[in-house]
């Protein structure tokens, strides 16, 4: 795994993990192409705090202040500092209380639910001295039952119209070992996100209503902790790329840090604005018919600000491309990447994590960028490049022959339409490896269209591709799409979903495969299948009940069949609080439509999608008298595992392919 780091000297230096704690410096500024040393810092490694509960991803862990003295951390539900080498916890708040199993009020990392989000994590001042944190108080936050869970099989879990957790802002100093709560008005119903502190020391955060329709940025006296509104920024629908930071919100300061950048889809797409402090200048740095995907980082120094961006190229909208724009010169664009495919920028930045093995990583002189890339016709390729984006060296090409031999018919990229006729949807068909175009296939959808991410694999043999190359491999045609209401088209083709939710996603994948039945004779439409997990779940029961004549097999892992039973933040935006949206929405009040054979598979724990849902599905199928087939996961969680993997291939097999 790649990463950067700043050596002592300031030079930069390109490190490879060996996965053991040890990183080897291999690439010097210079270009040196040799192994100059090893490291260990056992020491700084924090501690992992809670586990996520919801089953893959990260753990949420310690973090470690600027000047490397101090983790901050949590114990008893309590926060508190801790120094690195020691053990002992210096608590910086005593009122964090848990009547066990069963958490009330606790400070720092959790969310107030099940999702652990890092919109939660401590952020400390650059000098240091600060540290801005969460206090939650659960107390009026609903028990849910997750039957699979110890040592309790009980959870606090908001859900729509139901009470949020009350959260509170707070200032440590560290230095007076002083806590500070942040002054701002009241409401038990908003987020909170922690963006950074300003070059005066004021803590900038942002606050939203439950819905997401207006997103509130302020500054907040380190001292005092009081705290002035610095703008307000609203919508009709929802602010998406709003909803999106919620989960890791930065701040990134420009113009000797006298003004910052916020991302806003204010003009139907997702672009740049430069602010000053006070809020009476806003320039608009990004525009066109593209979105930002994010902000990467700035250079405080030249002024450059740089940052990923989907349809840099109109004909392949999902390409993301390394680019920058000047904080004096806006719209004048310059793309950094040149071929085809992802360019992502890793998730994880700090040393102790491994980063992901694709990816952008700008050195922290911000004078070079590793830019690690791929299509899903192309193998990872790795270069070095200059911050212009001029290549310097070519560092690594994947070795693709092994699995060329393997995969001998690869991935194709389709275009169809939408089902409204006009709207263009990109996906990817998978076929088998032994493929005859004199024969006929059975189909699966592969589907999720959760209305906050892409579903469609972009990159070489992505993780996502390894369950429809399987299925593929059963002797079925597989296809995986991004309908309306997904991101990274513009506000416009997410829009869709809004008060719609489960409306048009599968008359949009239903016509796409109509489409290419027409365009591919091999297709049989007489043997369609469809499987999906989480909101893929939902989505695959909605096909069942909405297009029985069409799907004939279909698969749900960890499902909710009406979007009353999920957790509040996942679903409430893009129903606006509309109880009738929500009805709409309740797959069960279909499911005499059901024609099809249906396998539904839920965790004992999970903690995301509640196997309540499906306890409650399969007691409404029986009552109307349809056959389905259940297979429980005790103690699964909401993620997929081998004894699911087998379960949908065997089904598959059995029902469909066969």
């Amino acid at each position: 795994f790649w990463y950067v780091e700043e050596a002592a000297n300031g030079s930069v230096l390109w490190m490879v993990d060996t996965g053991s704690g040890e990183r080897r410096q291999i690439v010097d500024a210079a270009q040196k192409a040799i192994l100059l040393n090893s490291l260990k810092d056992n020491e700084f490694t924090p501690r992992v705090l809670k586990e996520n509960p919801i089953g893959g991803g990260e753990n949420w862990v310690e973090i470690l202040s600027p000047n490397r003295q101090w983790f901050a951390t949590l114990e008893d539900h309590n926060f508190g500092i801790r120094k690195p080498g020691s053990n002992r916890v210096e608590l910086l708040t005593r009122d964090g209380i848990a009547s066990k199993p069963y958490d009330f009020m606790e400070y720092g990392f959790s969310a107030g639910n099940q999702s652990f989000d890092a919109a939660a994590s401590p952020i400390w001042s650059s000098d240091s001295r600060y540290v801005a944190f969460h206090r939650f108080d659960l107390t009026e936050v609903p028990f849910v039952s997750v039957p699979g869970l110890t040592p309790s099989p009980w959870l606090r879990m908001t859900r729509p119209f139901e009470p949020m957790a009350k959260t509170q802002l707070l200032i440590a100093d560290v230095q007076r070992r002083v806590v500070t709560p942040v002054q701002v008005p009241y409401d038990s119903n908003v987020y909170y996100q922690i963006g950074g502190w300003s070059p005066a020391g004021q803590l900038i955060f942002v606050r939203s209503d439950r819905y997401f329709k207006t997103a509130e940025i302020y500054l907040a006296a380190a001292d005092t902790g009081k705290a002035r509104l610095v703008f307000r920024e609203r919508t009709t629908t929802f602010l998406q790329n709003h909803w999106l930071n919620y989960r890791s919100h930065t701040v990134h300061f420009v113009n000797d840090r006298r003004g910052f950048l916020w991302l806003s889809e204010r003009d139907g797409w997702n672009h740049i604005y430069l602010y000053d402090l006070s809020a009476k200048k806003v320039t608009q740095l990004t525009q066109g018919g593209f979105p930002v995907e994010r902000i990467v980082d700035v250079d405080q120094a030249t002024g450059w600000i740089y940052f990923l961006a989907h349809g840099v190229d109109p004909s392949r909208p999902y390409d993301l491309h390394f680019m920058r724009v000047h904080v004096n010169r806006p719209g004048r664009l310059q793309k950094l990447t040149a071929h085809d495919g992802r360019h992502d920028v890793p998730s994880a930045k700090k040393a102790y994590m491994a980063p992901a093995p694709e990816g952008i990583w700008l050195s922290p002189d911000k004078k070079t960028f590793i830019d690690s890339h791929s299509s899903v016709h192309r193998p990872p390729m790795r270069e070095l490049r200059a911050a212009d984006g001029r290549l310097i060296a070519n560092l690594q090409k994947a070795d693709a022959t092994k699995w060329n031999a393997v995969i001998r018919t690869p991935p194709e990229e389709f275009k169809v339409l939408a089902a409204d006729g006009k709207t263009e949807l990109h996906g990817v068909l998978f076929r088998p490896q032994n493929f005859d175009p004199t024969k006929t296939y059975p189909i699966i959808d592969y589907i999720y269209n959760g209305p906050f991410t892409q579903w469609v694999p972009r990159g070489f043999a992505e993780p996502g591709s390894g369950l429809p190359l399987t299925l593929a491999e059963l002797g079925a045609v597989v296809v995986v799409i991004d309908g309306r209401g997904t991101t990274g088209r513009g506000k416009a083709f997410q829009d869709v979903v809004y008060k719609n939710f489960g409306t048009h996603e599968i008359a949009d994948h239903a016509g796409a495969i109509r489409q290419l039945a027409r365009r591919y004779p091999f297709i049989d439409l007489n043997r369609v299948g469809i499987t999906g997990a989480s909101f893929g779940g939902y989505m695959t029961f909605r096909a069942m009940v909405l297009e029985p004549d069409l799907f004939k097999v279909g698969v749900a892992f960890a499902p909710v069949y009406n979007l009353w039973t999920g957790d509040a933040t996942n679903v409430e935006p893009y129903l606006g609080g509309d109880r009738s949206a929500f009805e709409r929405a309740d797959s069960l009040k279909l499911l005499g439509n059901l024609k099809g054979k249906i396998l539904l598979i839920h965790g004992t724990s999970d903690t995301n999608a509640l196997y309540s849902s499906t306890a409650e599905a399969t007691g409404a199928l029986k009552k109307a008298g349809k056959a389905f087939d259940l297979l429980t996961i005790p103690g699964g969680k909401h993620a997929y595992d081998q004894n699911v993997f087998r379960a949908i291939l065997q089904y598959f097999d059995e029902h469909l392919v066969r």
